[in-house]
């Protein structure tokens, strides 16, 4: 009886440790963009393929799991630094709605890295070696601009990998959009050059 409640033991323990090793490799699977101590935000400005926009025209595309997401609504934790990496396959410029769309802010260091490769393994190791470090780029030089109204603003140059770090230490709903003369759909279509920020309550 004494063996036999010791195998039951041994069984149940094998169990709940098996066990909890699966709900360790799920969770860790679905934390994997907060692993490296960051969260991060991978943008890709991309030509649209539906809805209305039948000209050609760019968007703003979340990437995720390495499949392009609707840009519709994103969304970012509250408090935690985040990493923005865009990269931008528009190759034109276009004029800035305002000069203060020139400038970097709401990042930290005040400026980002910006490279001309767009391969995605070098926006993944994107250093100061590798990329400019720049605070501001002239209207002439910029693509697109990701803009938000906490006070974010990161302008783009054309054909062009750029990483940012920041934080929102706000709760609440807002709105990002791009700052340049993209066009009619572009800009009136939510997900495409427009749509909503929502920062998550920790």
């Amino acid at each position: 009886m004494k063996e036999k409640l010791q195998s039951v033991l041994i069984v149940a323990f094998i169990i709940v440790v098996f066990a909890s090793s699966i709900s360790y490799v799920f969770a860790e699977e679905g934390n994997q963009q907060y692993s490296s101590g960051y969260y991060q935000l991978n943008l890709v400005i991309e030509k649209q393929t539906s809805g209305n926009n039948t000209s050609g025209m760019y968007s703003f595309y979340v990437l995720e799991n390495g499949m392009l997401q609707p840009s519709s609504v994103i969304k970012v934790p509250f408090g935690k630094e985040i990493k923005i990496t865009i990269i931008n396959f528009d190759q034109g410029t276009s004029l800035p709605l305002a000069s203060s769309a020139e400038n970097v802010t709401g990042v930290v260091s005040g400026t980002i890295l910006a490279s001309s490769s767009i391969s995605t393994s070098n926006a993944q190791a994107l250093t100061s070696k590798s990329g400019q470090s720049v605070s501001e780029i002239p209207a002439r030089e910029i693509s697109h601009t990701f803009t938000t109204d906490t006070g974010l603003n990161i302008p783009i140059y054309p054909h062009s990998t750029e990483v940012a770090y920041t934080y929102f230490n706000t709760v609440g709903n807002y709105t990002w959009g791009c700052m340049c003369q993209c066009g009619i759909y572009s800009m009136d279509a939510s997900g495409s050059m427009v749509g909503q920020l929502v920062v998550l309550p920790p």
